[in-house]
């Protein structure tokens, strides 16, 4: 495969091929961790973990069954063609014998948490995979809460499920994976599992998502199986990221915050294009931004995490969508306004470190 081709050309180039003949990939991983920006909760019940599951196939068939006809908004920062994805995925034999089990999507409030996750049965592989962060703000408020040293919720639920996942089924692999938030989950639960299960584990792959602050007490023998993608001009997947463990430079079509879309990341044959460096781009957003959490005390943490908290209730917005409704601005403007003084001057240094680097100036 040359160089420009992207995961819709891998989908149809290999689509006859099985796992027999041409062995799974991370890009594979990649394709299957897309599928769950969809919401499955309508075909697949969370009170299912670890007892039964349902064939990949089946699944997409009742989710587009049941969606037929409606206009599916998976949000305003989750690409549209996701779906498509899952449409060539239904269509393809190479996954026509994955099953899946354990589907759980979940939205706390009062717990500042956004979780999902599923399994699937690949062979002798169960893969656990983890979904990045959705269109719900209660979402974008549990990753501004990455900058506190205690772990999120999410974070503590991702031990969870890989543990009851693990423990109920004889597989002897295991492979975590996540995009985004997802990877950041991936990478946490695989180091603060339980050892047996840690024993299991065969690979974590991380795309583009965060680096974990707390790493268990097993760090080593756990990082040597961890392989960190990101594109070279990656933003997000460097924030904490402090360790090299498994870290792959990739080749993305676009530049700025489009990079983290996995859909612009370029293939070769099994692999995603890898690159030597990161840009001069990345690089001063990465040491701009990492530079500004490791200064801030925790009275500063503190007051931005309520602020962010106080802004998500008085601005009675439940989806980042809603900021596409002109005749909530107001009431959106007015709870940005009552942000604390510590609060907006964090934001708007973020803000000039993104544009000075041209990080917002090639939104596609």
């Amino acid at each position: 495969m040359t160089n420009d081709y992207n995961l819709f050309d891998y989908l149809f180039w290999y689509r006859d091929l099985t796992f027999e003949l041409f062995a799974l990939n991370e890009v594979d991983l990649l394709i299957l961790n897309v599928l769950l920006y969809l919401d499955f909760s309508s075909e697949f019940k969370s009170s299912s973990v670890g007892v039964s599951d349902i064939s990949l196939r089946s699944l997409l068939n009742k989710y587009f069954i049941n969606n037929e006809g409606k206009n599916v908004n998976l949000g305003l920062l989750i690409p549209s063609e996701y779906t498509q994805v899952a449409k060539m995925v239904l269509n393809s034999s190479r996954y026509e014998k994955i099953r899946c089990k354990g589907y759980v999507n979940k939205l706390k409030i009062t717990d500042n948490e956004q979780f999902c996750a599923i399994s699937y049965i690949i062979n002798d592989y169960l893969y656990i995979s983890f979904k990045g962060t959705d269109d719900s703000v209660m979402g974008w408020i549990e990753n501004f809460c990455l900058v506190a040293d205690n772990p999120t919720q999410a974070q503590i639920d991702s031990c969870h499920y890989t543990e009851k996942m693990a423990n109920s089924s004889s597989f002897k692999s295991i492979i975590l994976a996540g995009h985004s938030k997802g990877g950041n989950l991936a990478v946490y639960a695989a180091l603060n599992s339980e050892k047996h299960i840690k024993d299991k584990i065969s690979a974590v792959y991380s795309f583009d998502g965060p680096g974990v602050k707390n790493k268990g007490s097993d760090f080593e023998s756990v990082g040597a199986k961890i392989h960190t993608v990101l594109p070279q001009e990656s933003i997000i997947g460097r924030l904490f990221l402090k360790d090299d463990f498994g870290k792959k430079i990739i080749h993305s079509s676009k530049g700025g915050v489009n990079q983290h879309n996995p859909l612009f990341w370029n293939i070769e044959r099994d692999r995603f294009k890898r690159c030597s460096t990161f840009t001069l781009q990345s690089n001063a957003i990465n040491n701009a931004l990492n530079n500004i959490i490791e200064n801030m005390s925790q009275e500063d943490k503190d007051i931005f995490l309520s602020d962010i908290a106080s802004f998500a209730k008085s601005s009675e917005m439940k989806r980042l969508s809603e900021f596409k409704d002109f005749y909530k601005l107001p009431t959106i403007i007015l709870s940005l306004l009552g942000l604390s003084k510590q609060t907006k001057a964090y934001m708007l240094k973020v803000a000039n470190i993104l544009i000075r680097n041209n990080a917002l100036s090639r939104i596609a």
